[in-house]
């Protein structure tokens, strides 16, 4: 392979969905077809490697690509051309193959015993050999060294590894696989193909792998001589893919590195005797937004940093004379404990004194015409988005009126305290329309409606809070008690300065918004780069290249 034509481009490579992968399938698929090294016609033809191993399994020879193309004797379609000396065959019929057996309890144990090593699939593949937990007490299914172990049940069906002791028991998971007299490495890469192709033929993760789905597999079979080569050259190959890994792997770790200290260093709190240090945090950040934040964990983190810096007063500049809302019980700092600094202009309070709270409930389920109005019915499923306009559920004024369900304003701040969805997030939502809400969420009905769009920002910004005060029962479901987010400590700016912020917040996360098409836009061009690049290769190895 053109190894130069991969380093020189393999940054922009590099970025398309699974590039490594896709480049250590594109060399076994190489392999397989005969295009990876150069034929030597002075080999064995592969049909003669081919009668010695059906001499030893004591079945007639059948040849599956005969050399006259008139021929009728073929019995296996070919899927693609082969090079001269090579065949198709049944992988059946080239291997022994032995099928893994269950042990009962009592038949194996953890302690080291005269028994042999008990293998029940990949968690015992370790990367330098095998991890041996388990012993057999019993001889079943036994595989020995140099054989091939395939699982097929299970977790990691189509995974294999080579086994390295003398004789281990395999169970019902898993297979091993013995080529009869040819390249056990080069059974290898047919495993490797056989998982790859039931894998298309599902179009989904691999149900299981049978002994017809193995010995049925038609692979082609190369010259003896030409498997060994292959063999090394694919082993050369994949090196040359872990160090092209490796040097994604720490490219990759010094940008999150550096999006974290930065993202560290805007998160805490302003020096007061040096403000301008914060502000040349700021401008570096925003300066390399595009090298810093490439994946969308990362632009995630980013929009969450904006929501930060927005509920402490970091994003915008405070303006001398603004005024504060007024209907707003605020608090002291002898009535409650501050999380963070906020700006002198700004003001605390509670979440319960910027308006109503109210709970909500379930009309019953055996009242269809309950179900059937125009009234949106919102649960947690239907915090996705930022704002609520309809729901998957709706229900009559009939509901609202016999039942437990109670009509929510407009612009009122919807938020859900009870699921496994606060295990790692807090979904918070403005009304747009008035709504009815199920028991696992909370509605905020503001004194001040037009406040509504900060306190959403602002909740958003205070999801570390919230949800440092989530609950977790024994049996895994998460809440947040009443007493948890009624007392919540919240910051208010003068009013002006709301609007600015939210405008602010608008600017910045379109700018995220941006970095999320051009990533994409970005990710699908290096796909359809990494695409030319392995064309481009083949047709150089289709025109005798190596």
């Amino acid at each position: 392979m053109n190894a130069e034509l991969l380093l020189q481009h393999f940054d922009r490579m590099s970025e398309a969905p699974d590039a490594i992968p896709r480049l250590r399938q594109f060399i076994l698929d190489l392999a397989i077809r005969g295009k990876l090294v150069e034929q030597n016609p002075g080999d064995e033809p592969a049909e003669m490697l081919m009668k010695r191993v059906h001499m030893q399994k004591g079945r007639q020879f059948k040849s599956v690509r005969p050399t006259n193309p008139e021929s009728s004797s073929v019995s296996i379609a070919a899927p693609f051309p082969l090079p001269k000396q090579w065949v198709f065959t049944r992988l059946g019929d080239v291997i022994q193959l032995t099928s893994g057996q269950h042990l009962q309890p009592g038949e194996y144990g953890e302690q080291a015993t005269s028994g042999l090593p008990y293998i029940t699939g990949p968690a015992d593949f370790g990367p330098n050999g095998l991890v041996i937990t388990r012993y057999a007490l019993v001889r079943k299914a036994v595989a020995k060294k140099g054989q091939i172990l395939l699982t097929v049940k299970g977790a990691g069906v189509g995974k294999t590894t080579t086994c390295d002791l003398p004789e281990v028991a395999i169970s019902r998971q898993l297979m091993s696989l013995t080529a009869i007299d040819w390249n056990q490495q080069f059974l290898l890469l047919a495993t490797h193909r056989l998982a790859a192709s039931l894998k298309e033929s599902a179009r989904s993760l691999i149900p299981g792998i049978s002994r017809p789905d193995v010995e049925e597999f038609v692979f082609p079979l190369p010259p003896l001589p030409e498997q060994h080569r292959i063999v090394e050259k694919v082993e050369e190959l994949m090196a040359l893919c872990d160090g092209l890994q490796a040097a994604q792997a720490e490219r990759e770790r010094r940008r999150d590195r550096l999006a974290a200290a930065s993202l560290h260093r805007l998160n805490q709190p302003a020096d007061p005797a040096d403000p301008e240090l914060f502000r040349a945090h700021a401008r570096f950040y925003i300066n390399h937004l595009p090298r810093l934040t490439t994946r969308p964990d990362q632009i995630k983190q980013l929009r969450q940093t904006i929501l930060n810096l927005a509920v402490r007063g970091k994003l915008i500049s405070q303006t001398a004379g603004d005024l504060h809302p007024v209907g707003i019980q605020y608090k002291t700092p002898v009535q409650i404990t501050a999380p963070f600094a906020i700006p002198d202009s700004w003001r605390w309070t509670t979440l319960k004194c910027l308006g109503e709270l109210r709970g909500g409930g379930t009309p019953s389920k055996a009242r269809p015409d309950y179900w059937s109005g125009p009234i949106p019915w919102v649960s947690p499923k239907d915090m996705k988005r930022p704002y609520i306009f309809t729901s998957i559920d709706r229900i009559s004024p009939d509901a609202i009126a016999k039942s437990t369900a109670k009509l929510i304003d407009s612009e009122s701040i919807l938020f859900v305290v009870r699921g496994m969805i606060l295990a790692h997030s807090f979904p918070v939502a403005v009304s747009k329309v008035p709504v009815a809400i199920n028991q696992d969420m909370k509605a905020l009905t503001l004194h001040i409606p037009s406040m509504s769009e900060y306190v959403l920002q602002a909740m958003m910004g205070l999801k570390p809070l919230f949800l440092e005060k989530v609950l977790r029962s024994s049996h895994g479901t998460c809440r947040l008690e009443s007493g948890a987010y009624e007392s919540m400590p919240f910051p208010i700016p003068p009013i002006a300065e709301q609007s600015r912020i939210v405008d602010k917040i608008g600017e910045l996360m379109t700018v995220c918004d941006q970095l999320e098409a051009a990533r994409s836009e970005r990710e699908r061009w290096c796909e359809q780069f990494l695409e030319s690049v392995l064309q481009k290769l083949l047709k150089a190895f289709a025109a005798g290249a190596q």
